[in-house]
């Protein structure tokens, strides 16, 4: 009696004993999501339930239903975002366990896509109601599944930015860049967002870098590096390498045009500073990049633009002495001061009119036309520059 009385208990003891994968499923689909968990929980570390993907899988589908559910009862058995990771971890590796088309790996791959586009989905339309917090919060709970999934990141950075979360929104898109999925927009972005809300100019120009080598034929990234180079006080280093790179691309025009506007640029640093003659050097060197640009790429706008503002001003100077001239010296010495600026001001023609022709709408250089065809008295082109600004709203 005593024996089977032991045999009894042994048995009892046994019955009781948590972890048992079948059971956790059958618990699960009665919506005992606990006793699921505590049944899983246990089975994971019998060492023959550890190596079957069935137990993984189950695993996987008991921590999802905790992660996805709306009764707080369920949510509330533990953190969601640790929820989402355990599932996801577990769904993987069960397919791991299983070769590729198997029953199990489908069921493992249905549950990872059906997990990660719940959260997808769910932040799409929060998206679309405008609330950005619940988007951002809903995609980033899809990275958690798939964080390589390049659709998933950037719609959370894009959500993140716009609810102002400016440092989640970074890790997103650095994610992005990390892994070469980062579009031009994104670099454009993150390189304001280190230098306007971090004022971190160094992280902005490292991130040009990359933005370069990923897209080689995007000028804006060159002038970007020059703008940070010389608010960083580093404009010889923005020469250096822009003379670098024209050696290796002779032909390359708009190589020409950034060390020319570079010139310019530093011009007005110089002339700011009381330096004229180091300004006036400036822009002969900046004007004979623009001249080598324009021997390439007869027609680029900003070429043709900055060298005839260059003419213009030139042609000033002398104006600027006429003007300030009291009557009775302008009548002796005023009018031949007048003509020399006039026959400056005539070799911006060309370059001014190259311009409008190739941006027939920019206000921004209509105006100066119109002044230099009003100052050498083309009355007529004159008139038909101030008819194309009223067409284009300029005025």
């Amino acid at each position: 009696m005593l024996l089977l009385l032991a045999g009894v208990l042994l048995f009892t003891a046994s019955y009781a004993q948590k972890g048992n994968v079948v059971k956790a499923e059958s618990l699960l689909n009665k919506g005992d999501v606990a006793g699921a968990k505590a049944e899983i929980d246990v089975a994971v570390t019998i060492e023959k339930n550890a190596s079957k993907s069935k137990t993984f899988l189950t695993k996987g589908k008991i921590y999802k239903a905790i992660a996805t559910s709306e009764d707080p009862a369920v949510s509330g058995l533990m953190d969601t975002n640790k929820a989402i990771a355990e599932a996801s971890e577990a769904l993987k590796k069960a397919m791991t366990m299983e070769s590729e088309g198997s029953v199990n790996y489908n069921f493992a791959e249905y549950e990872v896509e059906d997990f990660w586009s719940k959260f997808l989905n769910t932040g799409g339309e929060v998206y679309g109601e405008e609330d950005y917090n619940g988007a951002y919060e809903n995609f980033y709970k899809a990275s958690l599944i798939k964080p390589t999934d390049s659709l998933t990141l950037f719609y959370a950075g894009v959500a993140a930015q716009q609810a102002e979360m400016t440092d989640e929104a970074m890790k997103m898109y650095y994610k992005l860049i990390d892994q070469d999925d980062a579009n031009e927009d994104i670099y454009s972005t993150m390189v304001y967002l280190e230098r306007s809300e971090k004022k971190n100019d160094a992280k902005a120009l490292a991130l040009l870098e990359k933005a370069k080598v990923a897209f080689p034929d995007n000028a804006d990234f060159m002038r970007e590096e020059i703008n940070i180079l010389i608010a960083m006080k580093k404009g010889p280093e923005a020469i250096e390498k822009l003379k670098g790179a024209i050696e290796k691309e002779p032909d390359n025009a708009s190589l020409y045009l950034n060390l020319a506007v570079l010139y310019d640029n530093l011009s007005v640093q110089t002339e700011a500073d009381g330096n004229a003659a180091e300004t006036q050097d400036l822009i002969a060197k900046a004007q004979t990049n623009y001249e080598k640009a324009l021997a390439i790429e007869p027609g680029n706008y900003v070429g043709n633009f900055n060298l005839g503002v260059i003419w213009v001003n030139r042609a000033k100077v002398y104006y600027d002495k006429a003007r300030a001239m009291d009557l009775k010296t302008y009548q002796k010495e005023g009018g031949k001061l007048v003509e020399e600026g006039d026959k400056v001001l005539t070799k911006s023609l060309p370059y001014l009119e190259a311009a409008h022709v190739a941006e027939p709408e920019d206000c921004s250089v209509m105006g100066p036309l119109m002044s230099v065809y009003t100052q050498l008295k083309k009355n007529a082109k004159a008139e038909e520059i101030a008819d194309a600004q009223d067409a284009a709203g300029c005025n």
